[in-house]
């Protein structure tokens, strides 16, 4: 049987960076796997953005599995709300939606600007995705508003939530194989 796995990286990252090749390399030493990347445009863009481009480039299905890293994490959680995927592997869910925007650090505000920070007010948590499995990845020394509310999403869409000794808001080693375990 063939496995579509499609990633998408965190914020101002792409396929080429070391812990995706790493990553792309693992999962298709396994047998049957085709693995994919959606390189969003971060800079000068915005939510919207993104997810119309993801929809002009990206073809999934009900046998896709989906793999994204924190604001790549956020982009897949968004486009499970209106795609049926198989897996939904969220990996350090980026924690920026509607009901989360006051309580985020003032240094967030900064580094996405207004613009941003003003379209992701327009996307709250989705209430219901479509995935057959949804899966929730943190490592303990990441956001601790992030990690609970993780915890209850996972609750909510009845998924599973991982937490990942050791580990910061990075796609580490560690990190990398917890994903390639599960897959």
């Amino acid at each position: 049987m063939k496995r579509d796995i499609l990633i998408i990286p965190g914020f101002g990252e792409n396929s080429t960076m070391g812990p995706y090749k790493k990553l792309k390399k693992l999962l298709e030493s396994k047998p049957g796997i085709t693995v994919r990347f959606y390189n969003p445009q971060w800079n000068y863009r915005t939510t919207t953005d993104w997810l119309i481009d993801f929809e002009r480039k990206i073809t999934i299905t009900d046998e896709t599995s989906i793999i994204g890293f924190s604001m790549g994490a956020y982009l897949a959680l968004l486009i499970a709300q209106s795609h049926l995927v198989d897996q939904l592997i969220l990996a350090s869910l980026s924690p920026f939606f509607k009901e989360n925007i006051p309580r985020l650090p003032s240094a967030a505000h900064r580094f996405f600007g207004k613009r941003k920070m003003a379209d992701f007010k327009n996307y709250s948590i989705p209430k219901k995705i479509k995935a057959n499995q949804a899966i929730f990845l943190f490592g303990d020394k990441d956001m601790a508003m992030a990690i609970k509310q993780a915890q209850k999403l996972a609750r909510q869409y009845q998924g599973n939530f991982h937490l990942i000794q050791n580990t910061p808001h990075d796609l580490t080693d560690t990190y990398i194989q917890v994903i390639v375990g599960i897959l």
